[in-house]
């Protein structure tokens, strides 16, 4: 063996020690490479904070990475971004990592022409990444109106930015003992750290609802726009006493 990688650290063979039956069998290791036979083990040292921790540091690091996908012509979705987006399928893949991607455009066109010109191109470019083998736990497409940042010229801001990126552990408040169904329901929501929206209230009858997001997308958005229009008008959103 010459060495081994546990994430992004790279493992000599000084690193490693020969163990047979519980014992450690002292090797010569100056030549940078080791050697041990069937009934004998490698075994490598946890640094501080352990390998998970380790592990944990090269996922945060790896889903981080960014890039960004160029050379497209006006008014098109079609772009040349295998060599850009090869690092990021790699990474998604060992890290388990979610990804933003964000469609640009010049400002020559409509803001709602290029809202959807920068719509399609992200999603062009989403497909090429899962045609490429990446898996996402979330993805998410971001169209823009157009802009001049990137550059003086027009071509330089037609582009595709590819974000990866990792959901930070939230923090969770104390516990609080539910006094009603709601309370209890959504409890068990944020505890199960629920990646979708949902949506409690009460029938007309007095019995509880719950509508996911997951299964129920377009009665989610109806009752949340229903929920927002008592609110502004001043009246409750719950039954009485809730």
């Amino acid at each position: 063996m010459l060495g081994a990688n546990v994430g992004a650290t790279a493992l000599a063979a000084a690193d490693f020690n020969i163990v047979a039956d519980g014992t450690i069998i002292e090797r010569d290791k100056s030549a940078g490479a080791l050697v041990w036979s069937e009934n004998e083990t490698a075994v490598a040292n946890a640094p501080p904070g352990s390998w998970q921790a380790l592990t944990e540091q090269s996922a945060a690091a790896a889903c981080s990475a960014s890039a960004d996908v160029t050379g497209f012509a006006s008014d098109s979705t079609a772009a040349d971004a295998g060599e850009a987006l090869s690092p990021l399928v790699s990474a998604a893949a060992a890290y388990n990592c979610s990804v933003t991607i964000t469609g640009y455009a010049d400002v020559s066109g409509t803001e709602l022409g290029n809202l959807r010109l920068t719509a399609a191109r992200a999603s062009a470019v989403l497909d090429d990444l899962l045609v490429a083998g990446a898996r996402f736990p979330a993805a998410n497409i971001v169209p823009t109106p157009g802009t001049d940042q990137f550059g003086a010229e027009a071509a330089d801001n037609r582009l595709v930015r590819v974000q990866l990126w990792s959901p930070a552990p939230v923090a969770q408040p104390p516990a609080v003992v539910p006094d009603n169904p709601v309370s209890q329901l959504a409890g068990e929501a944020q505890g199960a750290d629920l990646a979708h929206i949902l949506v409690l209230g009460w029938r007309n009858d007095g019995t509880l609802y719950v509508r996911s997001s997951n299964t129920d997308p377009k009665e989610v958005l109806w009752l949340l726009e229903q929920a927002k229009a008592r609110l502004i008008a001043g009246e409750p959103v719950l039954g009485p006493g809730h």
